[in-house]
């Protein structure tokens, strides 16, 4: 969890907003990042451009405001990044440091000045109001009360806060009332119209996999229902959370998907300035870490491939190949590997969602993720005829450099009810299967 000294995160965020009436709607797959690229000093226009023009080629889409760590306390700041994200093209979450909604000073008139400045930006990068996040339970109230209130004001904006894992409750009961307290309302005005969480399953000094990661997984794509959900990703060791290497990485990238998340955010982009956080994906001489070329290499394939699939499909279901691993731990109601999609795995490390185009019915997707450390050789699926006859595979995650052409599995002869694939996979990686009659 993004706890630092104590600070109350006053984000302001937003989103991709081509929204008719009064509601957010996600049209692309989010890549964001949090602890953004930071604003030179003094002011230098080539070199801000550079530095978001980075960013940007590794694919990241969408900012949540720098300054929130360079300590301004006007817009001055924000106005310069407005600026820069016009210019990278660049999405941007807002940050302004009096958008303190849990503190008893704050007021309507703090919420309207903050709404008026920015709508009289008519910016096209700025897309919502970013609360912050990892609010308890009992601040339930003002939260959902300040959400309505701004999206009233200023419709088709997102009003963005982001909640806490599993792990910070005692039981699952406690945890799922803290959920709707902030995801179901009368007024479905007070509702955020994206559900964000951390959750961060590497913990410990071996690694250890918490046992919840799932659960929590399935329990925020049911909670949101319709609305996208997104999680953040770990890039930077601190507390009990350890230095995430290429597979840990890959894990926490594929497996969300597999869940039909519609966003990943990282923290951290930069380095945070406090002896307790290492290096992020960008060290704090501003030079990229090796990290940096892993999540580059990941963004470029969920853009290019696996995002667009889940932003115009339907999640009809995900599956585990097995309920027990050396790596996690499962919720009850996680599902058995014979299915009607899937009829059998040689593999019982596997994690895979199902997906059907949202307009192409008969255009289905299997997206495939290796859960072990050890490479998954000679993969074989057996997969029901009534998903399709044709199969063809995605290129892996390393090495991957725009080559979205696919890779023919097999094509299911006349008359055969069944049809057998087989691919590799690497430690945490996903593939993605197309299957079409």
């Amino acid at each position: 969890m993004k706890r630092i000294h104590g600070l109350i995160f006053t984000l302001l965020f937003t989103l991709t907003a081509t929204i008719s009436v009064a509601q957010y709607k996600q049209r692309t797959f989010i890549i964001g990042s949090f602890a953004d690229p930071n604003l030179s000093k003094p002011e230098n226009w080539e070199k801000d451009m550079a530095t978001f023009g980075r960013a940007k080629a590794a694919y990241f889409n969408l900012l949540t405001g720098p300054q929130f760590y360079t300590g301004a306390r006007d817009f001055s700041m924000l106005d310069r990044l407005i600026k820069i994200a016009d210019a990278v093209d660049m999405q941007l979450l807002a940050i302004d440091s009096r958008l303190g909604i849990t503190r008893d000073t704050f007021a309507q008139r703090h919420a309207d000045m903050i709404i008026s400045h920015f709508k009289s930006k008519k910016s096209k990068s700025l897309i919502g109001y970013n609360f912050g996040g990892e609010f308890p339970h009992e601040e339930t109230p003002r939260v959902t009360k300040w959400v309505g209130y701004f999206k009233s004001k200023d419709p088709g904006k997102l009003a963005y806060t982001y909640l806490l894992p599993r792990y910070g409750f005692q039981s699952n009961k406690a945890y799922e009332t803290y959920l709707d307290g902030y995801l179901k309302n009368s007024n479905t005005r007070h509702i955020p119209d994206v559900v964000a969480y951390d959750h961060y399953p590497f913990n410990g000094p071996n690694n250890k996999m918490r046992g919840d990661y799932f659960y929590n997984l399935d329990i925020i794509a049911r909670k949101a229902g319709s609305r996208p959900f997104w999680i953040y990703i770990l890039t930077t060791k601190h507390l009990v959370y350890p230095e995430p290497d290429r597979y840990q990485l890959y894990y926490t990238t594929s497996s969300p998907l597999a869940y039909g998340a519609k966003g990943l955010l990282y923290f951290t982009y930069e380095t945070l300035p406090y002896k307790e956080y290492s290096t992020g994906l960008i060290d704090k001489s501003g030079k990229p870490t090796f990290k940096f070329d892993i999540v580059k290499n990941i963004n470029h394939y969920i853009h290019d491939i696996v995002g667009p699939v889940i932003m115009s499909s339907k999640r009809l279901a995900t599956y585990h190949t097995s309920t027990s691993s050396e790596y996690e731990q499962f919720p009850s109601q996680a599902l058995p590997r014979n299915n009607k999609f899937l009829l059998s795995a040689n593999n019982d490390d596997l994690l895979i969602g199902v997906f059907q185009h949202a307009t192409k019915k008969t255009n289905y997707y299997l997206y495939v993720v290796n859960k072990s450390p050890r490479p998954a050789t000679q993969v074989q699926l057996r997969i029901g005829k009534k998903l399709g006859s044709k199969y063809r595979i995605s290129p892996h995650i390393t090495g991957y450099s725009g080559e979205i052409k696919s890779t023919i599995l097999a094509s299911n002869p006349a008359g055969q009810t069944i049809n057998v694939v087989q691919f590799d996979l690497e430690p945490g990686e996903g593939r993605l299967i197309s299957i079409t009659n």
